[in-house]
Parts: C-alpha cells; sequence; structure tokens
C-alpha cells in the first residue's frame, strides 16, 4: 500500500512546464502542430475541453482592485497626519476645542482629497486588463468558430483579420500580407510584418513569425497555432510584472516624515521649557502652566502644512493627466520631478 499514491483528476493536475519559446520561432509549422500535438484541422471539441481544464481559462490576474478602507486608512496615518492628531488630543486636553476640531478637520478633508486622487488613478490602472478580446476565432474540428477569447488553449488554431486583437501567443503558419501593431507590448508605434517562415530566435517580441497576446492586426490575415495563454503569454507576464511592485517611499515622503519628526521634537522641548520654567519660578499654577504648555505645543505645529504639500501635488497631477499621463500615487509626481538622468534606449528597455 505504500507504493501507491491517490491519482488526482485530470482537471486538477498542474499543466507541464511549457517548450521553450524558442522552439516555436525556429522550427517550420509541420513541426510545431506535431510539438503541441495539434494539426492544421485544429482541435477536436472533446481534447480543447481537456486542456482548458489543465491550462485554465485563457485570462490574465485582474489587478487587484483598491481596498477602500486601507487606501483611506494610509492618508490618515503617515507621520505628519499623525503629528497633526496629537496635536488636536492635545488642544482638547488644554480646553481649545474649536483649535482641535479644526486640525481634525484638515486631516480629514487633505486625507479624503488624496483618497480620491489615488483611487481614481488606480481605477485607470486597470484598464490594461481591458487589452485582452473578449472573443476569437478558432479552427476546431476543422470548422472556423468563433469561442470566447477565455476558452482558447494551446493547440488551438486561431485565425486573425484586420481590427482584431490577438488572443494569445501564437506561431503562424499562413498570412497574408500580416501587419500588427506591437506598441503594447514595445511601445514602437510603426506597425511590424509577420510572416511565417521559420527565423533564428533573438527574443519573443522581435520574432518575425508570431503574433502575441493583446496585439492588434492592422493590415492582412493570418492563422497560427497557439502556444502559450493567459499568464503565460509575453502580455500575461508583463501585466504580472505590474502587480508585483512595491511603492517604496519617494523623496518627498522620507523627507516629510523626518521634518515631522524635527517639527515634534521641538515642540516638545518648547512647551516642556515653558511648563518647567513657569513652574520652577512659581509664577504660575501647575495646572496653568501645563495648559501655556500645551498651547505653545499646539502652536509650533504647522497644520496648513499638509493640506499646503497635497494641494500642490494634485496640481502637478492635474498638468501630468493633460498630458495623458497617469499618475497613481501623488507623491510620484515629487519623485518625477527629482529625477535628473533617464537611462533608456527607446523604449524596449521600459517594456522589459
Amino acid at each position: 500500500m505504500g507504493g501507491f499514491s491517490k491519482r488526482e483528476p485530470e482537471s486538477q493536475r498542474r499543466a507541464p512546464a511549457p517548450p521553450p519559446t524558442g522552439d516555436f520561432v525556429t522550427l517550420e509549422p509541420s513541426a510545431v502542430f506535431a510539438y503541441l500535438s495539434s494539426a492544421p484541422e485544429g482541435l477536436e471539441a472533446g481534447e480543447a475541453e481537456r486542456r482548458l481544464r489543465l491550462h485554465g481559462p485563457n485570462e490574465i490576474a485582474r489587478p487587484q482592485r483598491p481596498q477602500l478602507l486601507p487606501l483611506f486608512f494610509a492618508q490618515v496615518s503617515h507621520t505628519l497626519a499623525l503629528l497633526l492628531w496629537a496635536a488636536a488630543a492635545l488642544a482638547l486636553l488644554a480646553g481649545l476645542p474649536q483649535l482641535a476640531w479644526a486640525i481634525v478637520a484638515i486631516v480629514l478633508i487633505n486625507a479624503a482629497f488624496s483618497f480620491w486622487q489615488e483611487y481614481r488613478a488606480s481605477q485607470l490602472v486597470e484598464a490594461l486588463h481591458g487589452r485582452m478580446p473578449s472573443g476569437a476565432r478558432v479552427r476546431r474540428d476543422g470548422n472556423e468558430l468563433r469561442v470566447p477569447a477565455t476558452e482558447v488553449v494551446p493547440g488551438d488554431v486561431l485565425i486573425v483579420h484586420r481590427g482584431d486583437r490577438v488572443a494569445a501567443d501564437v506561431r503562424l503558419t499562413h498570412s497574408a500580407e500580416l501587419l500588427a501593431d506591437y506598441s503594447i507590448l514595445t511601445g514602437e508605434s510603426q506597425a511590424v510584418e509577420r510572416t511565417p517562415q521559420a527565423a533564428p530566435y533573438t527574443s519573443l517580441g522581435e520574432a518575425t513569425n508570431c503574433v502575441l497576446a493583446g496585439t492588434t492586426v492592422l493590415e492582412g490575415s493570418a492563422e497560427g497555432v497557439v502556444f502559450a495563454t493567459g499568464r503565460d503569454t509575453a502580455f500575461g507576464k508583463v501585466a504580472a510584472l505590474t502587480q508585483q511592485l512595491y511603492a517604496q517611499p519617494s523623496p518627498l515622503q522620507r523627507e516629510m516624515a523626518v521634518t515631522a519628526r524635527i517639527i515634534a521634537a521641538v515642540a516638545i522641548c518648547v512647551g516642556v521649557v515653558f511648563f518647567a520654567t513657569g513652574y520652577a519660578t512659581e509664577r504660575v499654577s501647575a495646572n496653568d502652566g501645563f495648559l501655556f504648555g500645551v498651547g505653545i505645543l499646539v502652536a509650533l505645529i504647522p497644520e496648513g502644512l499638509l493640506p499646503t504639500v497635497s494641494l500642490a501635488l494634485a496640481l502637478g497631477v492635474q498638468r501630468m493627466g493633460h498630458q495623458n499621463a497617469i499618475v497613481k500615487r501623488l507623491s510620484s509626481v515629487e519623485a518625477l520631478g527629482s529625477t535628473s538622468v533617464i537611462c533608456t534606449d527607446k523604449t524596449g528597455t521600459l517594456t522589459e
């Protein structure tokens, strides 16, 4: 009994690792069909269903929607905001409720403004998912039919015409004056020609006998065999990279955190000195001296600094928007303004 293991259902087995991409580029179309256990007539319906269970749907992972509560909490919990919360609490303690509520209002209004800016930008970033088409033409059992793009599987024969958006990574087998727009992957606006002839492999983006998911057919028509779907496509890998980025604090955020600590230290020291001086000289009572020290402490905290910074950054975001640039985080505007050198070879490096 120890030598046996429970056989997993076919639908739960992991898909085998795809062969090296270069093989699809360098082989002739007939060898590619053999490699993928397919044929020019396309897959049988049953085999297509089996492969769909094995490889999963042809879709890229949707970017995680911004969670409203954590996003708003981040706007009221950074160092400068915490300093203002402390100032509001001390103002209440010193018997200055009007000042306390004014500070709270400043923090909340500023947080709501920053929250809306970043939430709106996050919604625009999700538009990347919309680059995948909703439907695709495939040949199965020798018949051409239209299926949802999510049901395209490796080994399918995919057919594209002018204006179509490619649903998967395809090794061409036939083409007629095919021109494709690769700007979504390479940033190059110039159309590229694609033909089915085997070619030396350099990179998938430069393979002249492939068309990749997310690109658009500008002229001509073609058909080919699908060798990668979903997150295994070049477009899926780029989309996955965008979701793995960790947003580090910008130079402005780091400087503001240091400034807030310095302000807090100076305000506390001055408040303590005034309280200790008044108490030591016995010119004021301990209670009055404490309230006076708290009042001095609150007065030294710049309540207008936070909204001033946010407003300046928001104006920068607005100006960038007029130039068709999406800025996801307000602090990114200042980080971009601090950039003095950009190292790039045109657009390919930026894509990677």
